[in-house]
């Protein structure tokens, strides 16, 4: 199981008319196995078979890592990035976006380069104003 908690934990006083417990506060993108067992007044009776179901997808919780400008001409910078640390992806990395904005000029306007695929570390963001 993925995360920092594996330790088991278990849901005590469930009524006997349950038939089905709502699990809550678990971690984002995690694989959890879980078992039930039903108790009579003289103990408990054996666990089920363990099943396993990995929690939904979410947004990243931190952004990408050491990123890098490096000017390749009058008009074109080249910027680096590292993935956001594994434990804060929440799932499968599919995309980027690179906004740039200049600083002064005609076009102070914020630009956005989208769709920059999962595999991509870096982009080239072109024409830029001299």
């Amino acid at each position: 199981m993925a995360g920092e908690d594996t330790e088991r934990h278990e849901v005590p006083d469930i009524g006997a008319d349950a038939s089905s417990q709502l699990l809550e506060g678990l971690e984002k993108w995690t694989e959890y196995q879980v078992w039930v067992r039903a108790h009579t007044d003289v103990g408990p009776g054996p666990e089920s078979a363990p099943v396993r179901m990995k929690t939904r997808e979410d947004a990243p919780s931190a952004p990408p890592q050491d990123v890098h400008l490096v000017s390749l001409s009058s008009t074109s910078l080249k910027v680096s990035w590292v993935a956001p640390p594994a434990a804060s992806r929440h799932g499968a990395i599919v995309r980027y976006t690179v906004s740039y904005q200049a600083m002064a000029g005609e076009d102070t306007e914020r630009h956005e380069v989208p769709d920059i695929g999962a595999d991509a570390s870096s982009q080239l963001p072109e024409g830029l104003e001299k």
